[in-house]
This record gives C-alpha cells, sequence and structure tokens, in this order.
C-alpha cells in the first residue's frame, strides 16, 4: 500500500509525493493564515481569497498558468504539467506546494505557500538549463481573478487593470467590502524585471485557450490595460541560460488597498533570503501547532494504534486502541494520523469548509484540536463564541458581511461539546470563568456560553419533548422536516443530551450544585423522551 498508482508518503510522513498530473480528481493542497486562503493542486489550479470577520471576501487567484517559450524554436510548455510533461513531479507539504517537470532539457521547480500574515501567495520558479547550448528563453507566469466574477457574455466588468510602474506591478483595481475599506488591488509583482505585462483577459488568452493562450502562441503579452472587460494578471520575463545554469524568479501575487502597500511587500520578500526567511517562518509554527501528538501503530497482523500525547490534564499517556489489520497500514496510517489529519483540523478550525464559515464545522474541529494543542484550540474557540447570540442560538454561518442563522437547530450543541474537550484535555477548569463577548458585545463567561446554548435547546422543544429540527440538524438534507416549527430531531435530542450529561460534569467541578440537580432531572426526562 506504500507504492500507490498516483503517489505517496515521504519518509517522515510530512509530505504527499504525487507522480502524475493526471489523478483521479484534482487532488489539493491547502494554504492559509488568518485572513488568506490557497488552494493548490497537483498541477498548480484551485483558487485563493482573503476573508474579513464578518466573511466579506476578496477573490484573488482564480486559476494559475506558467509558460516557457523558447525564442529561438518558438516551441513552447507548460510548467504546471500539462497537458504533458516529462519528469513530473508535485510535492504537497505542510505550508507549500512544488511541482517540478522537465522538457527539452530544460528543468523547472514552482513553489507556492502563503506567508504568515499578508494577503497573498508566493511563488518561486526555478529554471535550470539542462542542454548543451544556450538557451534564449522567454517565461510567462498568469493569473487569472475573479474579482469582477466570473467570465459572462453579458456581464460588466467594473475593474480596470493597469501597469504600476514603481512597484512593476500588473494591478486590478476594484470595488469590494473588507474590513472598512471599500476599494482593493489585486496584483503581480515579481524580483526580476519583466519585459512584459497584461492586464486583460482577451489580450492575453484572446481566442486561444488556457493551455495555448495567444501571448504564449505569438511570443509576447501586449501590454494591455483593462476597462470594462474581463481582467487577469500577467507578467514575462526573458531569460537567456547558458548551459548548466540556474535562474531563480519570486513572485508575489496579492490583495492591498493602497499602491505603497505593494511596495512595502516588495521590501518585506524581495531582499536577500526574504521569501525563504518567510517559508521558514510558516514551516516553524506549524511545526508548533502540530508537534504535540505522535501515532504509531504495531507491525501487522496484530495492529494496535499508539497515540501519544504531550500535556494531557492525566499526565503523558500512551492509548493502545485494538484496530482491525485489514483497514490499516503502518506506514500510511501513521502518516496520515500523526500528520495531515492534525493538519486538515486546522484547517478547519479556522476556516471551516472554506466555501463558508460553517459555525458547528469550526466548532467541531476545534473540539477535535483540543486532544493535541488544547491551547490553540481556546484561542479559536473564543473567536468562535463571538458569533453565538446572547440567548444562547448559533448561526448557521457567516459570509459577505452577515450572520446567516437559515434556522438550524444544531449549531449551538456544539458548544459545550467543545468546551468540555477543552477543559479535559487541558486540565484547566479556570478555562470556564474566561468571559467571552457574543455577537450584540454583550459578555459572559465560557461556562455560561456553553450553560445558554443547552438551556435554548431545552426551551425550543417539541412533540414529545424532543428537541425541533427547525430548517435542519446535523443531516443538512433534512431541511424540510421541521420549517413550520413542528418537526422534530431524534438525533439532535439525543446530542442534546449528551452534551448535557457532560456540562452537568462541568457544573459539578465549578461546584454550581444547582445546574447539577437540574441538568440530572432534564436528562431523565430527555432520555425518557427518546
Amino acid at each position: 500500500m506504500t507504492e500507490q498508482p498516483f503517489g505517496r508518503f515521504s519518509p517522515n510522513g510530512k509530505q504527499y509525493i504525487i507522480h502524475t498530473p493526471r489523478t483521479p480528481r484534482p487532488w489539493y493542497n491547502y494554504l492559509w493564515n488568518t485572513s488568506h486562503v490557497a488552494i493548490i493542486s497537483q498541477v498548480g489550479q484551485g483558487e485563493s481569497l482573503s476573508q474579513d470577520a464578518m466573511g466579506n471576501r476578496i477573490p484573488l487567484v482564480a486559476a494559475r498558468m506558467l509558460f516557457v517559450r523558447d525564442r529561438d524554436s518558438a516551441e513552447f510548455w507548460s510548467l504546471n504539467g500539462l497537458p504533458n510533461s516529462d519528469n513530473f513531479c508535485c510535492t504537497h507539504a505542510f505550508g507549500y506546494t512544488t511541482i517540478t517537470s522537465q522538457h527539452d532539457n530544460v528543468y523547472s521547480k514552482w513553489r507556492v505557500f502563503v506567508p504568515q500574515n499578508d494577503l497573498c501567495e508566493i511563488w518561486t520558479i526555478q529554471l535550470w538549463n539542462g542542454d548543451e547550448k544556450t538557451r534564449r528563453l522567454r517565461l510567462f507566469s498568469c493569473a487569472d481573478t475573479l474579482i469582477d466574477g466570473p467570465d459572462k457574455a453579458q456581464a460588466y466588468y467594473m475593474s480596470q487593470g493597469k501597469w504600476d510602474q514603481p512597484a512593476q506591478a500588473a494591478t486590478i483595481h476594484a470595488d469590494c467590502r473588507f474590513n472598512q475599506q471599500r476599494r482593493c488591488i489585486n496584483f503581480i509583482t515579481s524580483d526580476q524585471p519583466p519585459s512584459g505585462y497584461d492586464t486583460r483577459q482577451r489580450a492575453f488568452i484572446g481566442y486561444g485557450t488556457w493551455q495555448q493562450p495567444d501571448a504564449v502562441i505569438a511570443g509576447n503579452c501586449h501590454d494591455s490595460a483593462c476597462e470594462m472587460e474581463k481582467p487577469l494578471m500577467a507578467l514575462q520575463h526573458d531569460l537567456l541560460l547558458e548551459p548548466d545554469q540556474h535562474i531563480t524568479i519570486n513572485f508575489v501575487i496579492g490583495t492591498v488597498f493602497e499602491e505603497q502597500e505593494i511596495l512595502a511587500m516588495r521590501r518585506r520578500y524581495f531582499v536577500e533570503d526574504g521569501v525563504e526567511v518567510a517559508l521558514q517562518a510558516v514551516e516553524k509554527a506549524i511545526s508548533a501547532e502540530l508537534a504535540t501528538t505522535t501515532i504509531t501503530i504495531d507491525s501487522l497482523p496484530d495492529a494496535t494504534i499508539k497515540i501519544k500525547k504531550k500535556n494531557w490534564c492525566i499526565g503523558n499517556k500512551i492509548s493502545r486502541y485494538k484496530s482491525p489489520n485489514h483497514y490499516l497500514h503502518t506506514y500510511n496510517f501513521t502518516a496520515f494520523a500523526s500528520h495531515w489529519l492534525k493538519r486538515q483540523i486546522s484547517l478547519g478550525t479556522q476556516w471551516a469548509r472554506v466555501r463558508h464559515n460553517g459555525y458547528r464545522d469550526l466548532m467541531q474541529d476545534i473540539g477535535a484540536m483540543a486532544f493535541f494543542n488544547p491551547t490553540l484550540a481556546l484561542t479559536r474557540c473564543e473567536r468562535v463564541l463571538t458569533y453565538q447570540y446572547s440567548n444562547g442560538y448559533a448561526p448557521r454561518t457567516w459570509l459577505h458581511g452577515q450572520l446567516l442563522d437559515k434556522d438550524f437547530s444544531d449549531n449551538h450543541v456544539w458548544i459545550p461539546f467543545t468546551i468540555y474537550n477543552l477543559v479535559m484535555e487541558s486540565g484547566d477548569v479556570s478555562i470556564l470563568q474566561r468571559s467571552v463577548k457574543f455577537n450584540d458585545g454583550s459578555a459572559a463567561s465560557i461556562y455560561q456560553h456553553a450553560k445558554r446554548a443547552l438551556d435554548y435547546l431545552w426551551a425550543d422543544r417539541g412533540l414529545h419533548g424532543l428537541c425541533r429540527i427547525r430548517s435542519g440538524d446535523w443531516n443538512d438534507a433534512l431541511n424540510q422536516v421541521g420549517v413550520d416549527g413542528r418537526g422534530v430531531s431524534i438525533w439532535l435530542s439525543m446530542a442534546w443530551l449528551v452534551a448535557n450529561e457532560q456540562f452537568c460534569h462541568l457544573a459539578k467541578l465549578v461546584g454550581d450544585e444547582a445546574t447539577v440537580a437540574e441538568g440530572v432531572l432534564r436528562s431523565a426526562e430527555m432520555r425518557q423522551s427518546i
């Protein structure tokens, strides 16, 4: 099982190495900081976007394409590994992705990562001439953007594309809503002077395709501005590589709100080792976040999972769980569970499922993070609790500057589950007394946030004393069962029962005997109703 037809884990399990550009479906790596996320497939495709605290979003990248053209033969090829590539390899790693390939004795390596703080992604492109002759090449680097929405026949595109000479950047200026900002700039800039650019999709793609853009076929960009047309961001670089010569070019593709911020990013990253230092900071932060737990399994056939955790409230411990050996393989399971599962959980604690900020999704993953990093999980829990209503209800999501309730009933039940995990895994009961705001600005202890969530569900019961489902519980497909307030959910009632019993444990820890007594009676009643 270690030698898969499409790829494999690296020996330390922290990388996944893909051998072919043609996987069954796009295999994505997620790269993110608190305000920007980039999704990149094994051939460099995927989107990136920025988001503020209320879910207002600025689309940055909708597609990434790189081409090299031989200026002598006019032959060109893609560095994405499309449509075909020799010696293709994609490595998805913590915090970055690299794509390497080779064509006509020119070897390429393309790396993408998201730095810790800025609203951007950084590309590093390395080319090596493995030929015995000098190669005159032209590099085309293109990022499509949805800042004006998708390409439609009758769309109105209100952005403006132009060249920013001081910043050496192709820029797209557009309206936005992001924190207090109402105007933004998407841009691409590089640490080597370009020989051309385009900001208009019709100029670069023309009547060609993303695999064969007109500009690449013709051999040059058009230095195009863009007004009331579909924009993109493209640069061209002329390169002269002697035999065995290497060249490295760094790019920043990002979003800012003032032109001088592009210059600030250039100063930050386009200094000696600036890009490498930024990537090292990302890797260090990820390592610190995930390195609190290791998971291994004994050799087959009698597989036993061993989970070693640091800083448990009950002390260091190795837990053993018997598992069916036909579902496990030592190498793959250890790599996934010790590394990539935790990385995926971390994404969920900040970006939910990326498409929107699902309250349930965030709380579930924060509760899972409590098992390997309860300190960081607490910080992220406190952020999500600020979106809860003071009556205990929690919204379905927030997006485009609004809380969206969607009449769901299960979002708030995850609050006591998560808080219980935080206390049990950290061993710190004082967590419950920390004050956190509700979405109306009022504040209460974390303990009260959990209690109000349970009280809200208890008060919102219907037929047979069960919790009302309204427009949805954990099963999103059941969205028409209780829209009139009559339908009830056995699942949600069972979830409430477990959460209530866990909360009674917390109440006992803080000496709230009245709530314990009330909770015991409620549990007995709900159990009977179920």
